[in-house]
């Protein structure tokens, strides 16, 4: 349970900077 909290976590913050790179990238 653990484990997944912090594969979520992560998934999220991957998601989170890709996004970002994407609206700099457009900007």
């Amino acid at each position: 349970m653990l484990f997944d909290l912090f594969v979520v976590k992560c998934l999220v913050k991957c998601y989170i900077v890709t996004d970002h790179i994407d609206y700099v990238l457009e900007h």
